[in-house]
């Protein structure tokens, strides 16, 4: 696509709604995206909240119950690719309803491994919910493409403010269906599939009308050889992708680990059960509360400062943590490194937002989504062992220098500037 016809297709989207809107008429697709993100999150924090306990009652060796919660990020990591390939070839409402479809699935397949106290299906039905984890990071991404690129940040933090009713509502409702039927942990995964099929009628409203769907269009009429496509070296060395990767996947990384383990971590010094709760409800606020904010900083600050924010306010959550194990030192450790999570998070997806040409759109997504969930599965499946050699203050101590890379990498990259961006 030329610049001339991607400038084309943002006057037209400019057009069609009054002048200083960002949303630029695309008002009903972000908003469909924000809905299916708000049922997303409701739907994964019930495994967040409960795969745990679950697998505890299921497993054949208590030292496997938390390998469904790791099954989750695996499977998210593995459906990138696919995904992306998918909504490349047939368009973003596809891979949305595959997400949705799968989620669905997983959540009767668990129910049905409670009723029969099955580990291993189980561990499928939480695998399907990785699946739809991959599926669902692309929400932000297809907000962003509906946009003109200097508002693109925008339209990220605002999809990902639904988050904000999942951390307040999503624990909550988990744990209130638990007993709601005969069998223990039924009534939550009964929900499970329940807000699936719920989210799968809000994708299927989703029109994808962005330049960037033009673009691919166009491409796929084209029919061009594989020859055509950026190689990999080319798609890092984009202006913003180096530095939006590092932000993602660090703080992916550094959230997972302190987030999986730190309950494990509080309850051996003592502290209770309602305390562990708050901590997690006030992290996963954190995550996703700051949202509400992030687009105004984006505007006065910048996207690459609103990274260095996040490297820094993550720097100050594990250096309470290292040194600090009361109950009012977990709560702040884990809420600090929630809120560095969400900035580095928007910021990082924005810069790959940014980073690529419209036809590039679908392999950059792609390798930036494996990569950062990848780096989740890892912090994921490594945390346990981590803070079993380590402690919980070493292991904070241990996340400082990744922070502090990132912090680096930020300042050493360049930012794309927008309409860099929105050419071809």
């Amino acid at each position: 696509m030329s610049q001339s016809t991607s400038q084309r297709g943002d006057a037209e989207a400019g057009a069609e709604a009054p002048v200083g809107r960002w949303w630029a008429g695309r008002g009903k697709q972000i908003g469909v995206l924000l809905a299916a993100q708000a049922l997303y999150l409701c739907t994964i924090s019930v495994d967040l909240t409960l795969s745990g306990l679950v697998g505890y009652k299921l497993a054949p060796d208590p030292g496997l119950a938390t390998l469904p919660f790791g099954l989750i990020t695996v499977g998210s990591a593995c459906t990138t690719g696919v995904a992306s390939a998918i909504m490349a070839r047939w368009g973003r409402r596809a891979g949305f309803m595959l997400g949705t479809t799968l989620a669905t699935i997983g959540g009767l397949v668990s129910v049905v491994a409670i009723r029969q106290d099955s580990f291993a299906l189980f561990c499928f039905g939480a695998l399907c919910i990785g699946f739809y984890q991959g599926c669902a990071g692309y929400y932000r991404y297809a907000a962003a493409d509906q946009v003109a690129a200097e508002f693109r940040a925008r339209a990220i933090s605002t999809v990902l403010t639904g988050g904000i009713i999942a951390a307040v509502s999503g624990p909550f409702i988990a744990t209130s269906l638990m007993n709601v039927t005969a069998i223990e942990f039924e009534g939550s995964y009964i929900l499970v599939s329940v807000l699936s099929v719920i989210s799968m009628g809000a994708v299927s409203l989703f029109r994808d009308r962005s330049a960037a769907a033009v673009a691919a269009k166009g491409e796929k009429a084209a029919k061009p050889d594989k020859s055509s496509q950026l190689p990999y070296s080319a798609v890092i060395r984009q202006p913003g992708f180096g530095a939006g990767v590092a932000g993602a996947t660090i703080g992916y990384f550094f959230m997972m680990v302190i987030m999986t383990v730190g309950p494990i971590a509080a309850m051996k010094d003592g502290h209770g059960p309602e305390a562990r709760t708050l901590m997690i409800q006030l992290h996963m606020v954190g995550m996703y509360a700051p949202a509400l904010m992030a687009g105004y900083l984006v505007r006065k600050v910048g996207v690459r400062w609103l990274q260095i924010l996040g490297t820094v306010l993550g720097i100050l959550g594990v250096g309470v943590g290292a040194v600090d194990d009361s109950e009012m030192g977990y709560i702040l450790a884990l809420t600090l490194v929630g809120v560095s999570w969400s900035f580095l998070y928007i910021s990082g997806s924005s810069l790959i937002a940014l980073s690529y040409q419209p036809k590039d759109r679908a392999r950059t997504q792609a390798f930036g989504e494996a990569l950062i969930m990848g780096s989740s599965a890892i912090g994921g499946l490594s945390a346990a062992s981590l803070l079993d050699n380590f402690g919980w203050s070493t292991l904070n101590v241990i996340m400082l220098p990744l922070l502090a890379v990132c912090g680096a990498v930020t300042i050493a990259h360049r930012t794309p500037k927008p309409e860099a961006a929105a050419g071809a």
